[in-house]
């Protein structure tokens, strides 16, 4: 049945089955910790390349768990994966997105910053979101979650964070890879795990984000909680902006094909109003392009300053 809106009461029991199984997650994903079974790499069949994107036996269960967990409550449910084919439900408005194991480069290193994202999309446009994360604003694990029409909560619990109470000088923004800020008014910090810094973005302790090469199980639950944390969320397609706004009438720019979505990805920003064009502004291409050419000049500055106090301090010695 293709349903054209949602009651609150149904939000609410989606997003309470979304923590229930975060939560059940979250606990599998501790346990394996010490034991994530198998490890391979995705590119492995690429030997010009250093092996990259991880995936353990850990991840495979999970979503395995995960999985069977969904299709027995809500057979009727599309559901897309980070680590099998998508199961596709003909005339349903209504697809769950998972990631296992977001940051499995970390959770292999036992580098305690790792989650569970399952979020669940209605026409495209997500509705319900849930995220474990091994360490949250209470220094514990937990699950963040959300509908469309509800406040952010943790573990059931109503969130309060106190930093705008504080005089703080320079806020957080996460960015692709950590180069200093100090013209933003910010400082950099990368986790190597996006939905922590999605929902740390969410409920305030982050202040903006730019993350780029996401895939659809990245965000999809993050979004939820952007939206319920009143962020503002733009989305990079095919070059250009585009605002997603609080609404459930207005969906991800995703493809049409299911294969598609599943192979898709983007750029997403978020944050206030002055954070965006902050983060917009500085990764533009003529920033970019000037960035690197900085970062150029700097390095070759520094080894020729280098190889001059070698060359100095070993004259000093023959002498």
């Amino acid at each position: 049945m293709n349903k054209t809106e949602l009651t609150n009461e149904e939000l609410q029991s989606l997003e309470n089955f979304a923590y229930n199984l975060a939560n059940k997650a979250g606990n599998k994903i501790i346990q394996a910790i010490t034991d994530p079974g198998k490890l391979t790499y995705k590119n492995a069949k690429n030997i010009s390349k250093i092996p990259n994107n991880p995936v353990t036996d850990a991840d495979k269960n999970i979503e395995a768990f995960i999985r069977a967990s969904i299709q027995k409550e809500y057979p009727e449910h599309t559901i897309i994966g980070e680590e099998e084919k998508p199961l596709e439900i003909s005339n349903n408005a209504l697809a769950w997105v998972i990631d296992p194991i977001d940051g499995t480069t970390n959770f292999v290193n036992q580098l305690p910053i790792f989650g569970c994202s399952i979020g669940l999309l209605f026409n495209n446009s997500p509705i319900v979101g849930a995220i474990w994360i091994s360490v949250s604003h209470q220094l514990t694990p937990g699950v963040y979650h959300a509908n469309l029409n509800s406040k952010i909560k943790f573990n059931n619990q109503a969130i309060d964070i106190n930093k705008g109470k504080q005089e703080i000088k320079r806020g957080l923004h996460t960015l692709p890879y950590a180069i200093p800020a100090k013209h933003t008014g910010s400082d950099v910090r990368v986790s190597g795990c996006a939905v922590f810094e999605i929902t740390m973005l969410a409920i305030g302790i982050l202040d903006g984000a730019y993350l780029n090469g996401m895939r659809l199980w990245d965000i999809a639950a993050g979004i939820v909680l952007l939206r319920a944390g009143r962020k503002k969320v733009w989305i990079k397609n095919k070059h250009q902006w585009n605002e997603i706004r609080n609404a459930i009438d207005d969906p991800l720019p995703l493809p049409k094909k299911i294969d598609e979505i599943q192979n898709w990805h983007g750029t997403i920003v978020a944050g206030e109003e002055k954070d965006i064009d902050i983060l917009k502004n500085r990764f533009n291409e003529k920033n970019i392009i000037f960035g690197l050419l900085l970062r150029l000049i700097n390095s070759t500055k520094y080894l020729l300053i280098a190889k001059l106090k070698a060359m100095a301090n070993n004259a000093m010695g023959k002498s």
